[in-house]
């Protein structure tokens, strides 16, 4: 019988050489051609053509690297000669023979209006839909392929994650809260449900979303900074004059932080999360804080750990409420502020963290803080002048403050003394030198 010599693309880009051998049925093929008779005898099944688009399996076997004969008797004996192609065609949704894509069994979860991600067994990304693109701030083609798990922001609990692998090991549906990060840095809060779906080809997840961002920014403007507010005096209970400092620092790390350039609702954030900087002092005993004469080294020690403290206190409110709205990104920044606002640019406590290494939300405080402190007046002293206090910024400028911070602030100081004057009247900048 006669041998032919035919042409195999792998992968589209390499060619084999291989030898075949002409069957009687592509003989028949060749000396007749009519549909349903062969020789005056019927078709077996098995001898039937199938109807085929060629151009789109040619296509389609290019595209996910299959073998492609090209003999003009291979073509039309494809899917009999190459198994391996038919099924990659199968489950190739995005090709179709008619040019459209193919319907997939999770289409009408994609017109959902709640978020909805889709993924392999191996937990990669398939698809996503409309909605999700617009919560997660990410577009569809950028993450097709990539781990579900890119958008970690390091906030949320490890126990969150062990549950839901526990869950989807056992084939079970999985529901919790996620803290995520979207592409601008901005935290996105989700309620999420993880279905297991078992198809004849494989195993899928489906995962629905509900955002809750828009409850824990709502609360952020308003219960939240009561709740703050009160933590806050509380911590520092017994000293008449912390309300109206708690309220200038948040003013003028607001102000600072949207000078600087940053989102509104960050600058909001920022200022929120200011005046619980000092909340560790909740730890520390009254007749410390409000000694008037100088501490020695061990209180000295005692008093500084009030940064870490303050911290530990707030990662566990934040893990607690997690549990419930998701992670909190003033709570987040508060605990980042009330750890590093005595970090200095050039090394200070409690981490001697240096420069960019500070939270640049702490080292705005920390300009703020010092700030109100220096005109304000405190039982242990009387308010500085505000060329006084504007001679200290610059002197501190570059050793304990960032330069950038004290630049805008200085920039803007018709403001800060505009703040004093309509929201202080017992604590004015006063005009002579301390």
């Amino acid at each position: 019988m006669d041998q032919f010599s035919t042409s195999y693309m792998i992968g589209g880009n390499e060619k084999l050489s291989g030898i075949g051998r002409l069957t009687p049925e592509c003989s028949r093929h060749q000396a007749n051609p009519r549909n349903g008779v062969n020789g005056g005898r019927p078709r077996r099944r098995d001898q039937r053509r199938r109807p085929t688009d060629t151009g789109t399996v040619e296509r389609a076997v290019t595209l996910f690297g299959g073998i492609l004969p090209t003999a003009a008797c291979a073509r039309k004996s494809f899917f009999a000669v190459a198994r391996q192609g038919q099924r990659m065609i199968l489950k190739a949704t995005s090709i179709s023979r008619r040019g459209k894509r193919m319907a997939t069994w999770y289409d009408p979860y994609l017109l959902l209006g709640d978020p909805v991600i889709v993924t392999d067994a191996d937990h990669r990304i398939l698809t996503v839909n409309n909605a999700y693109e617009e919560a997660s701030g990410y577009r569809r083609e950028d993450i097709i392929g990539k781990d579900a798990g890119y958008i970690k922001s390091g906030l949320t609990h490890p126990s969150v994650y062990r549950s839901m692998k526990e869950c989807l090991g056992n084939a079970q549906v999985w529901k919790g809260i996620l803290t995520n990060r979207r592409p601008d840095g901005r935290l996105w809060n989700s309620s999420l449900t993880i279905t297991p779906v078992h198809r004849p080809d494989g195993l899928y997840y489906l995962g629905v979303c509900r955002d809750v961002q828009n409850i824990t920014s709502q609360d952020i403007s308003d219960s939240y900074q009561q709740l703050f507010f009160l933590i806050a005096e509380i911590a520092e209970a017994g000293d008449p004059s912390v309300a109206p400092h708690l309220f200038r620092v948040r003013h003028i790390s607001t102000f600072l932080t949207r000078w600087l350039g940053w989102p509104e609702i960050q600058a909001t954030w920022v200022g929120t999360a200011s005046v619980l900087h000092d909340v560790g002092k909740l730890y520390i005993p009254r007749e410390l804080l409000f000694r008037p004469g100088p501490l020695t080294h061990q209180e000295r020690r005692l008093v500084e750990t009030h940064t870490t403290m303050g911290a530990e206190l707030l990662m566990r409110l934040n893990d607690n409420m997690a549990k419930i709205y998701g992670y909190n990104e003033a709570l987040v920044m508060a605990k980042d502020i009330a750890e590093c606002h005595h970090e200095h640019v050039d090394g200070g406590y409690p981490n001697g963290l240096r420069g960019d290494e500070i939270p640049e939300s702490a080292r705005i405080v920390a300009v703020a803080d010092v700030t109100d402190a220096l005109l304000s007046r405190r039982p242990y002293k009387t308010p500085w002048s505000s060329s006084s206090v504007q001679e200290y910024l610059r002197e501190k400028r570059g050793r304990q403050f960032d330069p950038a911070m004290v630049n805008v602030l200085l920039e803007h100081w018709d403001d800060v003394e505009q703040l004093y004057s309509q929201n202080d009247k017992r604590d004015k900048i006063s005009s002579s030198p301390m």
